[in-house]
């Protein structure tokens, strides 16, 4: 709401009131426990204060909600929406809970709703958006996926699809090597006294492994093997 403005008083023994001027218009009286006139940007640090802004002959009441980033304004609830205002703009708090109470109302009133419209458009509009992002990932798989047939098929070199790739920031076509091996061998062991040939074959199981560590660019994890052990006994000693 708007108050006439002449000449606010901002005096320690008076309460907040509405009087008359010489003419007979209403005015606003500021008055104590007003701390004074001070600038908006002063009294942005916090929000939802409420404010008389006092500019243009009139005190404008006005609910302090953020300080506008970058510039120097503060965003508040004025004339039933919400307006960047100038910091350096006059204003005075306002004390009287009942003032307060109405105008924090009002702003919930406008606010709410738009608040509820704004974040269902936002659900809206991330939604489209994964919706673009995976079909363009698709595109770009698709894309990546004919060009690897065409080199495999033989009319473009590796070096050609590699610097095609790269380009699009698709990713280098390094094939993995599959490889199936086979492994025959024996050894001879002098075993305990009185241990079996089983129980060897188990020392065997147990302890006989793949030693890939000098091979270059073995995948953790992809190494995979079965032992298989015959032992018997020997006429030798």
């Amino acid at each position: 709401m708007n108050h006439p403005l002449t000449e606010p008083v901002l005096a320690a023994d008076t309460a907040d009131a509405a009087g008359t001027d010489r003419a007979g218009t209403e005015v606003l009286v500021l008055a104590q426990p007003y701390l004074g006139p001070a600038t908006l940007r002063d009294l942005s640090l916090r929000p939802g204060q409420a404010v008389f802004l006092l500019e243009h002959g009139l005190a404008r009441e006005a609910l302090i909600l953020a300080v506008a980033e970058g510039e120097d304004a503060v965003t508040a609830f004025l004339d039933g929406r919400v307006r960047a205002v100038p910091g350096h703009v006059r204003a005075v708090q306002i004390t009287d809970p009942r003032i307060i109470l109405a105008l924090t109302l009002r702003a919930l009133g406008q606010l709410l709703p738009a608040h509820q419209a704004a974040g269902e458009r936002i659900d809206e509009l991330a939604a489209q958006l994964a919706r673009l992002r995976d079909d363009r990932d698709t595109q770009l798989s698709e894309i990546r996926a004919y060009a690897v047939t065409v080199h495999q098929r033989g009319e473009v070199c590796r070096a050609g699809l590699n610097d095609f790739l790269d380009r699009f920031g698709l990713g280098r076509y390094q094939p993995r090597h599959v490889v199936t091996f086979t492994i025959t061998g024996g050894f001879e062991v002098t075993p305990g006294t009185e241990r079996s040939s089983w129980l060897t074959e188990q020392d065997v199981l147990a302890h006989l492994l793949v030693d890939t560590g000098g091979i270059d660019g073995v995948l953790d994890g992809t190494v995979d093997f079965q032992v298989t052990v015959s032992a018997s006994e020997s006429d030798q000693e």
